[in-house]
């Protein structure tokens, strides 16, 4: 290492241990908590890369032990201006002030800060945490960079609100609050009031006495309510907030409970007649616009945005910009006065005739009008309207502050009687202005008869009606409070019909129902449809009424405006009324039932239309158009149940539908999909899923609780897996499954059993030997290739399989039916099964036979063999059962039986057939046992010399089968005997009968053909 570079490192580590030292960190953000530079910085002075307010979320994060007790998510960021337009995931809180985006915000009264300290922080012309924060220095606490006992760090940016001038547009700050109290003890209280006693954190903060900043607002943690703590320890139980980070609430509970404005300020809110509007309504706490300018004084809002009981005030100006009472106009010849931003102002009659200056300022106004009249804020007192009468009148005395008119009492009408109250009473009654009646009215001159003087405007000329009061009657006329409410035709166009109004004297209580009006159960337009369904009016007048009969709104009644406000119920939820066009959007009751029920309807409803509700106008009434739109009742599984080959046919008929829904008048159209009790139970006993992709395997309808539709129930196939086609074993492979039978896609469900058996073939014969005439399906060479029974005596083989097998399995072998031709049968043993011995004579051949020779239905045996039948009429041949040979002696063993290996020849044993036992045959190739010619028409004569005593029909020859050669019965002719009474043993014939093969031949004994012995009778056994 060169010299030079020594010197150099030795420098480096001079300047770094001074920078350490000149560096050091206050705790936690130091070694006490386990943190060094390394946690934060990178090498070569340059920070993290998660950035500088990043940086300290990863320890001020929910969660973090280090730092998770001051915890910060980006949902905690306020952002009441919206200039931050990141996205930001989950609920916004905004409960701290802003860390990230420009340090500029004209709104927020925001300007780079100009404290060198602050100015020299590397986040120049951003907020960020490190703006307010040194995160090495903990001399301000916690962690400020200047100190701020005076809040001078919220000062510093928001300097353009250090002022105690409130015509500057912001609320005055640097101010003593003891002094302001001396200066105006009617105006304040002795001390700020906290709206919640039992959170210290909610009470307004005096600072050194003083009114500052954070007098109002918090900092971090704060969610302007004064029900929550306001502190890192209340982290979790914070509510989201606009952003404004104030400590207390904006506006009060109720009119009477504190707000952020009057916990300092003696003033009652604007709640005479009950509107309850609160000072956060007119006033804001910084209204400078700036837009370069002027604000309003006082910190009025430039627009007001207010809500009463009496209805809504949206974004309506208001210029207020002179503090001398003089000049400050309350109403303006532009409508921009504080008091038009909401009123009205009456003029005429006995009003006082400031109410008709084109401009009234303050001064002209507050002689009655006072912002703290304990009655509420601006509330008429001394000259009140109730001075001289009752506001309305409501009561039989003349004069205020309840009573009546003076022409009133002259006229002998008594106030308690007439509608007066229920007009304009307000809370349970109406509260219908005076003007609505009496705009034009002369008051101070005039009667108490100046009725519909100056109708244009008021509710009563609401659609084109012409308000008439008759005087001498004391009734009024064709106004629109008394009508139908002028339903709209089929132009859209409002048509008003006017309903007869009981005289004003002793009027009271005469208007009891809805009827008096408009029908209690309107048939206008689509109300009869909806009514109909059992909808009541609150379902989509849930603004005005709760129920049927009562009116829980009165402002929002007979006011002039057709108040269409569907409820949060499920099935209006969501509804739009789209008044133009007298039609509802996204609405569940007019759907296609897809998607929860918000699918768009096929055909867009229109009010003055009810055709256009009608059924099939919302969801098809047929699946037709089920493979082009999902908007129909295609939807789902409709298609399968409805019109599918291979569902339930239940059609396209209303009916259909009936099947499974409930269409009562009330279910249809009520948010939900109603079913009837047993709409899936019937079919699917044993369940389903409407939502299912793949189709139902044929089991689940023909099972032991078997699915029924239309009266019919599935047959169940109990054995079709243990003895029939279905059971296990490579003989049943290519017919195991259902499918291998039936079409799945082919029709099926008809109402009547067996009429659709889907079979993949066309018939059922074609079909059984689709597998029993292939060897690669059925490989058991006895089941191949097998034959049909014929149905006549001498007819073709066109007998069906199934007429004696179920290819389900039975309890019988082979899949034998259990009934044939209408009789029970049992076969349970293929040697016995076939025919029954004892009456009635019924074995499964006897069941149909009625022309054979042997074994008729209902009759005894005649002799013919009764066991192992199969051995000589097997299922195959020329058709099922025939008869092997014909019946011919050399159907069954040879004539005669030729032993193993003899070449027979023409006209040498030509009928003869080798046996294939070990000495079967044996010695009849010696002529003289039986002639060489001997052929089958020769019948018994060449075998009952030897074998039948001589008898041509001897008892021996049972044909019980199989024949085994225990069964060979050696009985010769007593002619050949030398002693014909001996019977035939072991002295006549020594061979061994036995059963199971072992058999051996022998001699013959006592025969005049061999004097003695003879040979054995086969040289191979």
């Amino acid at each position: 290492m060169s010299k030079g570079l020594r010197g150099l490192l030795a420098a480096l580590l001079v300047f770094l241990s001074l920078a350490a030292t000149a560096h050091a960190i206050d705790p936690p953000h130091g070694a006490i908590a386990g943190l060094t530079c390394s946690t934060c910085h990178t090498t070569h002075a340059t920070l993290g890369t998660t950035g500088y307010n990043n940086m300290c979320l990863n320890c001020h994060r929910p969660g973090v032990p280090l730092a998770g007790t001051r915890p910060f998510t980006m949902a905690d960021m306020a952002n009441p201006f919206g200039t931050y337009t990141g996205t930001r995931v989950g609920t916004i809180y905004q409960t701290s002030h802003a860390w990230r985006g420009s340090d500029t915000v004209p709104r927020a009264g925001a300007l780079p800060a100009q404290d060198p300290t602050l100015a020299a922080s590397k986040a120049v012309g951003m907020l960020t945490c490190s703006r307010c924060h040194d995160p090495h220095n903990n001399t301000n606490r916690p962690y400020l960079r200047i100190a701020s006992d005076r809040d001078q760090l919220c000062l510093d940016c928001h300097r353009v609100r250090n002022t105690t001038d409130q015509s500057r547009g912001t609320h005055p700050v640097n101010v003593d609050y003891a002094a302001a109290v001396a200066a105006n003890p009617a105006g304040f209280h002795p001390t700020p009031v906290n709206s919640n006693p039992a959170n210290p954190t909610s009470a307004m903060k005096l600072v050194n006495g003083a009114v500052l900043c954070s007098t109002c607002h918090g900092i971090h943690y704060t969610d302007s309510n004064s029900a929550t703590f306001d502190n890192h320890s209340g982290y979790d139980l914070l509510k989201p907030s606009a952003g404004y980070l104030l400590r207390t609430d904006l506006r009060g509970a109720g009119a009477t409970a504190p707000n952020i404005c009057t916990n300092c300020h003696i003033k009652p809110n604007h709640n005479g007649r009950g509107q309850n509007v609160q000072c956060a309504d007119c006033h804001g706490g910084h209204v400078d616009p700036a837009d370069g300018s002027v604000p309003n004084v006082f910190l009025v809002n430039r627009y007001l945005n207010v809500s009463t009981i009496f209805g809504a005030v949206r974004k309506k100006p208001v210029f207020l910009q002179y503090t001398a009472a003089a000049r400050r106009p309350y109403k303006d010849a532009d409508g921009t006065g504080v008091c038009q931003a909401c009123h009205a102002v009456p003029t005429g009659g006995s009003y006082p005739a400031e109410h008709s200056l084109v401009t009234a300022t303050a001064a002209d106004c507050g002689i009655c009008h006072a912002h703290g009249n304990a009655g509420g804020a601006f509330s008429a007192t001394g000259g009140g309207c109730n001075s001289c009468h009752g506001y309305p009148p409501k009561a039989s005395a003349a004069g205020g502050p309840d009573g009546m008119a003076a022409g009133y009492a002259s006229a002998g009408v008594s106030e308690a009687t007439t509608p007066h109250r229920r007009h304009a009473g307000g809370g349970s009654d109406y509260s219908i202005a005076c003007d609505q009646c009496h705009r034009g009215n002369s008051h101070g001159t005039g009667t108490f008869q100046d009725v519909f003087k100056s109708p244009a405007g008021t509710v009563a000329a609401s659609f084109g009606a012409t308000p008439i009061y008759n005087a001498s009657a004391s009734t009024c006329a064709t106004v629109y409070c008394h009508s139908d409410g002028a339903p709209r035709n089929a132009s859209l166009t409002p048509v008003m019909t006017a309903r007869a109004i009981p005289p004003w004297p002793n009027g009271a209580g005469t208007i009891t129902g809805c009827g008096s009006c408009h029908d209690a159960a309107p048939a206008t337009n689509a109300h009869g449809a909806h009514l109909a369904k059992g909808y009541g009016c609150a379902l989509c007048h849930g603004a005005t009424v709760s129920d049927n009969t009562t009116i829980s709104d009165r402002s929002r009644h007979a006011d002039g405006v057709k108040s269409v406000a569907f409820g949060t119920v499920p099935l209006t939820a969501g509804t739009f009324w789209n008044a133009a066009a007298a039609s509802c959007t996204a609405s569940k009751c007019h759907s296609d039932g897809t998607a929860g029920g918000t699918g768009a309807p096929l055909v867009t409803p229109v009010w003055t239309n009810p055709a256009t509700g009608a059924c099939g106008s919302c969801h098809a009434t047929s699946p037709a158009i089920a493979p082009t739109s999902t908007r129909t009742i295609a939807s789902g599984l409709h298609t399968t149940h409805l019109t599918g080959a291979y569902g339930a046919n239940l059609g396209t008929a209303l009916t259909a539908c009936q099947s499974c829904h409930d269409y009562s008048a009330v279910k249809h159209v009520n948010g939900t999909v109603d079913l009837q009790a047993t709409a899936c139970t019937g079919c699917h006993p044993l369940g389903a899923s409407w939502s299912t992709t793949t189709r139902l395997a044929c089991t689940t309808c023909h099972a032991a609780t078997s699915s029924v539709i239309g009266g019919v129930a599935a047959p169940y196939k109990a054995n079709f897996a243990t003895t029939g086609h279905g059971q296990a074993g490579a003989s049943y492979a290519a017919s195991r499954a259902c499918e291998s039978c039936h079409d799945p896609g082919a029709p099926h469900i008809s109402g009547a059993l067996g009429v659709n058996m889907r079979l993949t073939l066309p018939d059922d014969n074609t079909l059984c030997a689709s597998c029993h005439n292939d060897p690669a399906r059925v490989p058991t060479p006895s089941r191949q290739n097998v034959a049909s029974h014929v149905t006549a005596r001498g007819g073709t083989p066109t007998g069906a399989c199934k007429s004696c097998h179920d290819v389900h399995g039975t309890a019988n072998l082979s899949m034998v039916r259990t009934t044939i031709n209408g009789k029970a049968v049992t076969f349970t043993n293929l040697s016995s099964g076939f025919v029954k011995t004892v009456a009635p004579y019924d074995g499964l051949c006897q069941v149909c036979h009625t022309q054979t020779n042997h074994y008729r239905s209902g009759q005894a045996p005649d002799g013919h063999p009764t066991k192992n039948c199969l051995s000589c009429h097997s299922h195959k041949g020329s058709f099922a059962f025939q008869p092997v040979g014909g019946g011919a002696c050399d159907s069954c063993h040879g004539y005669p039986p030729l032993p193993a290996g003899y070449a027979s020849g023409a006209g040498n044993y030509a009928a003869g057939k080798p046996e294939d036992y070990p000495g079967g045959g044996g010695a009849h190739t010696v002529a003289r046992h039986v002639p060489k010619t001997a052929v089958p028409a020769d019948g018994w004569s060449n075998c009952t010399n030897c074998h039948g005593n001589g008898s041509p029909n001897p008892a021996t020859h049972t044909m019980n089968l199989p024949v085994t050669p225990s069964k060979i019965t050696v009985d010769v002719s007593d002619r050949y005997k030398f002693n014909h009474t001996l019977p035939l043993g072991s002295q006549q014939y020594s061979g061994k009968l036995l059963d199971g093969g072992a058999n051996a031949t022998g001699s013959c004994f006592n025969v005049s053909c061999h004097f003695k012995a003879s040979r054995k009778w086969s040289t191979a056994r």
